[in-house]
């Protein structure tokens, strides 16, 4: 059953059977309409439990219509409804209407139809906006706690604070995010009428709402609004002519010449590294700053433009590649793989791994975005200190030597990209059809991060990265350039949203709704000393590795003292420096701190780890002096280990798991090892003090 999200003055979620099925019933009112006095939705509006209704009222002259709303009011004590009046090509400004017996009258203009939203009330409009939050972050939530967060939030007996859902559901609090600091202190719970949601408000849904709402994030709204706004789909819900659009799309640019801007390879060499020749705009890809999402952003915009009129689909958009929120989806989609045949199937490519190509699962620990996810700052001032998007830099940075990665471009963006191997691994891995479902579901996770709330924000009071302008090529081939402060919100800017866009706006939207995200002023780092810079070469193998960090004796005092402090307002990093390799690497690392010697299959939720090293960016030979550079915040371990001697750095390859049914991929399994001698040179621990 396919359900969606759309917001009135409520939050609506809800199944397409409770709206009724076929063609509006003509151009009558209610109550002389149908039965129940409504219509059929529109395709992209559907309601929950009966809360809300399109009607069909479209009339050649300006007029007031009387509406019957019994069969939504049901038993809800409501007052007041909203009406938002629609056409076919814009939504208009809502009006607030109150509710006499079960009817309400309301003037409507020309050739407009109205949608009907009950106003149940402040605690309904937090219930969903907590839940908004939540969706924003289900991958992280362990399945078996998401029906009892459904319960406690859509159909509880009582009302009380958002804030305090982590002391009712203690388990919530295991993962890396602190939801203590994600919950407004808000009513929620009981609204007495109960959800049809109840237990199941995270099964994978399609989530669509009226466009008109994604404007919401500007304060100053503009009316009408244009209902016609791109929507990206989660490839494992394209229907074969969706797939098929795309896959046309792909074969078209392929064919056109290396010199066409946009054609296949050319796209390609705008994202290279060092791709020789003199192509305009190319080796232009942002990485290890916080320019990478906002470049990226733009460069697949543009792709999605440019395979849309190549595909002569006006419909056509982007698919993502969800492989972190739903297990099964971590393997390529099949019509990547099948047929197993480049000239036939333009969206496979026999460059990738043998055993992804064969359906394999991407490790969970490999795409899992619950570090960056538990970050709160966008970017940071310097390459040691954790962020979401990057270190911050004055200018644009292709590949930079040291670290300065954000969490997410580490995990998943690098595991993903190194994991899958071949062309995907390298500078041009645009050449690989993925890359793109790829680069749109880390778009996705950019607009999941700032729904989180709690602090999250994008760096829109840093002039640099507003300002800093990209050169790109749209479907015509001309040149274009985005900045930063253009690409902030992808609806009202872009045109486009995903399927399951959290709700992050809408609070704005309403002046009576006053519901805010809990806000987190980000931790600062007010200084940062350099414990120890040991020079260790290590070369990584098809096996664990233990590594000694081996501390001097005021390393292991400083870090004591700090330890008997229980690392109070303080933090501490380990950094791997002059990382190299050859070609790709095909095999991403967990890294964990002290792991038992006997721990069987440790993954990203064993306590010791600490993150992940994929390979992905500029290999030995193109890299500057000092090679590449990661960071690690081993805070927490370490105060859970409870000692700071002895520390050793486990590095554990990160292989998938196969069925034993499956014989070709455990045969690919086999022969999967490391390539390209991955290796570091230097341990780096530094000690930060944060306010």
């Amino acid at each position: 059953m396919t359900i969606a999200r759309i917001v009135g003055v409520v939050l609506l979620l809800g199944a397409a059977a409770a709206c009724g099925g076929g063609e509006p019933p003509g151009e009558s009112v209610a109550p002389s309409m149908a039965a129940d006095g409504r219509a059929a939705l529109p395709e992209d509006i559907v309601a929950l439990y009966d809360e809300a209704a399109a009607f069909r009222t479209r009339a050649p002259e300006t007029r007031t219509v009387r509406l019957d709303l019994k069969a939504i009011i049901q038993q809800s004590k409501v007052t007041h409804a909203v009406v938002i009046p629609y056409d076919d090509e814009n939504w208009y400004e809502p009006q607030r209407v109150a509710i006499q017996g079960t009817f309400i009258s309301t003037p409507i203009e020309p050739n407009r139809d109205v949608l009907v939203a009950l106003d149940l009330g402040d605690v309904a409009r937090n219930n969903y906006a907590v839940l908004s939050q939540l969706m924003s972050a289900r991958g992280l939530i362990p399945a078996n706690l998401q029906p009892r967060l459904c319960s406690q939030i859509l159909c509880a007996n009582d009302t009380f604070r958002a804030s305090a859902i982590p002391d009712r559901i203690p388990d919530i609090q295991r993962g890396q995010v602190n939801f203590k600091r994600v919950f407004p202190d808000e009513n929620i719970g009981g609204i007495g009428r109960k959800s049809s949601l109840c237990e199941r408000c995270f099964e994978p849904v399609t989530n669509i709402l009226p466009c008109f709402i994604w404007n919401c994030g500007d304060v100053k709204i503009k009316w009408p609004l244009k209902k016609k706004i791109f929507t990206r789909k989660n490839i494992y819900s394209l229907t074969p002519a969706e797939i098929d659009a795309f896959r046309l799309g792909v074969a078209t640019m392929k064919k056109r010449a290396a010199t066409d801007p946009t054609s296949w390879l050319y796209q390609a060499k705008m994202h290279a590294v060092d791709a020789g020749g003199i192509l305009a705009n190319q080796d232009q890809c942002q990485h290890r700053q916080f320019f990478f999402f906002s470049w990226h952003r733009m460069f697949i915009y543009y792709f999605e433009r440019i395979v849309r009129k190549a595909s002569g689909s006006p419909a056509l958009t982007l698919p993502y590649w969800n492989y972190t929120d739903v297990a099964a989806q971590a393997a390529l989609p099949d019509a990547f793989r099948n047929p197993a045949n480049a000239t036939t199937n333009a969206l496979y490519n026999a460059t990738r791994a043998a055993v992804y190509n064969g359906g394999a699962q991407l490790p969970a620990a490999d795409v899992s975005y619950a570090s960056g996810f538990a970050l709160t700052n966008f970017t940071a001032a310097t390459a040691a200190t954790p962020s979401f998007g990057g270190r911050t830099v004055t200018a644009p940075a292709h590949f930079p030597p040291g670290g300065g990665s954000g969490r997410i471009e580490q995990s998943p963006h690098n595991n993903v990209h190194n994991d899958i191997s071949g062309e995907m691994a390298t500078g041009e891995s645009p050449r690989d059809p993925i890359f793109w479902l790829h680069h749109g579901n880390i778009d996705r996770l950019w607009k999941r991060w700032i729904a989180l709330g709690g602090g999250r924000a994008n760096p829109t009071s840093d002039t640099a990265w507003m300002n800093q302008s990209f050169t790109f090529f749209d479907e015509n081939g001309a040149a274009v350039t985005l900045t930063g402060s253009q690409i902030v919100n992808t609806v009202s800017q872009l045109g486009y949203r995903y399927d399951d866009d959290p709700l992050i706006f809408w609070p704005y939207f309403w002046p009576f709704v006053k519901l805010g995200a809990a806000v987190e002023v980000p931790q600062k780092v007010v200084s940062s000393q350099e414990m120890a810079n040991v020079a260790q070469a290590v070369k990584l193998t098809d096996v664990r590795q233990d590594v000694r960090v081996a501390l001097p004796k005021p390393a292991l005092e400083s870090l004591a003292s700090a330890r008997a402090a229980n690392f109070a307002n303080e933090r501490i990093i380990l950094q791997l420096q002059d990382i190299q390799y050859d070609r790709p690497v095909g095999v991403s690392y967990l890294l964990f701190l002290n792991l038992p010697a006997d721990a069987k299959a440790p993954d990203h939720t064993h306590p010791n780890f600490i993150g992940t090293l994929g390979f992905f960016g500029k290999t030995e030979k193109g890299q500057a002096p000092g090679g590449l550079g990661e960071e690690y915040d081993v805070t927490a371990v370490l105060q859970r280990l409870g000692t700071t001697e002895d520390l050793r750095l486990s590095l554990v390859p990160s292989y998938p798991t196969v069925p034993p049914d499956r014989k070709d991929l455990q045969e690919h399994l086999a022969k999967l090892k490391p390539q390209g001698n991955p290796r570091f040179g230097r341990m780096v621990l530094v000690r930060q003090r944060i306010e």
